[in-house]
């Protein structure tokens, strides 16, 4: 087991190991029925009592059911354990070259306690 350590406010939430973050994962030979993993693009959580998932798209990609489906099941789990939990879906135009800044994407919609609100125009 590693060591914890609490990191410098210089790397907190940047990517320590970025040509690691290239690395793909192929998921395809895990299966429980038709479900196979998804990723989570980023999550912070608080004193186990608030939890918060972003999911990041390009363009005009959208979500897959699936993932989409597991999100929503994962907050409205944590939820219901008497915990908060909103998952965002944050949309942005850069290209594959370029490190995306997640703070400045735009935010298409967000759900939280069993609903779907739109994101307004704001960023994540």
């Amino acid at each position: 087991m590693g060591t914890r350590f609490a990191s410098p406010d210089s790397l907190r939430g940047k990517i320590l190991c970025p040509e690691r973050k290239k690395q793909l994962i192929d998921y395809r030979g895990i299966r429980y029925g038709k479900g196979t993993p998804t990723d989570i693009d980023g999550f912070i959580e608080w004193h186990g009592k608030v939890f918060v998932f972003y999911e990041y798209k390009t363009g005009n990609n959208e979500m897959p059911f699936g993932q989409e489906l597991a999100y929503t099941h994962l907050v409205d789990a944590i939820r219901d354990g008497g915990r908060y939990a909103v998952y965002f879906l944050c949309k942005h135009n850069t290209s594959a070259d370029e490190e995306i800044n997640g703070a400045e994407c735009v935010v298409e919609k967000y759900y939280y306690d069993g609903k779907w609100y739109p994101g307004g125009g704001r960023t994540a």
